[in-house]
């Protein structure tokens, strides 16, 4: 597990450097593909860490991370299942499984900058009010890194490469909605 986390680091410097990851940095055989959904378990904290930067002095914080938890989940679950006929569509088969193993092992590495405003927000540093702003800035920096994975991993053309962007936001979008119509 430790070799896909520094593998998955390994790539991330890569891609924002806007090569490929280096040679056997994600192992993408088949056995290497479910393992890297293993990295979830590197994630858990962040996301425990990011909910209780949000819930800050709300009754409900034990509710708020246990969705969050519950979300990501559902999301680390079905995004690969909604890109089965994107990549058919798109005719990118044959690199699936280097993209699913490398946009798992890449997901420890895009949650730092969430961490780093979680713990200056809890540590009293920065105001309520600039940690949305923040958050956005983090995320549009995911979703750029993601648009580059596409690109490079996927070698997916720039069309297929926002397409795969528009489509994990909308699978987020989609268990957000569906979570909060049970909870209602």
């Amino acid at each position: 597990m430790i070799a896909g986390l520094t593998g998955g680091f390994a790539a991330f410097r890569a891609i924002l450097a806007g090569r490929e990851p280096p040679p056997g940095a994600i192992d993408t055989s088949f056995d290497g593909f479910w393992r890297s959904f293993l990295a979830i378990i590197f994630i858990v904290p962040a996301v425990i860490l990011l909910g209780a930067s949000q819930e800050l002095g709300r009754p409900d914080l034990d509710a708020g991370v246990a969705a969050a938890l519950v979300q990501l989940s559902l999301e680390w679950a079905l995004y690969p299942l909604a890109l089965v006929p994107f990549a058919r569509v798109f005719d990118l088969g044959p690199r699936f499984v280097p993209f699913v193993a490398t946009y798992n092992w890449l997901a420890p590495a895009l949650t730092v900058p969430f961490i780093v405003v979680a713990v200056l927000h809890l540590a009293g540093v920065l105001s309520n009010e600039a940690v949305p702003f923040l958050y956005l800035l983090a995320t549009a920096f995911a979703f750029l890194m993601r648009f580059r994975l596409a690109r490079i991993v996927f070698k997916a053309g720039p069309l297929a490469a926002v397409a795969s962007v528009v489509l994990d936001i909308l699978v987020s979008l989609a268990v957000s909605a569906a979570l909060d119509a049970v909870t209602r």
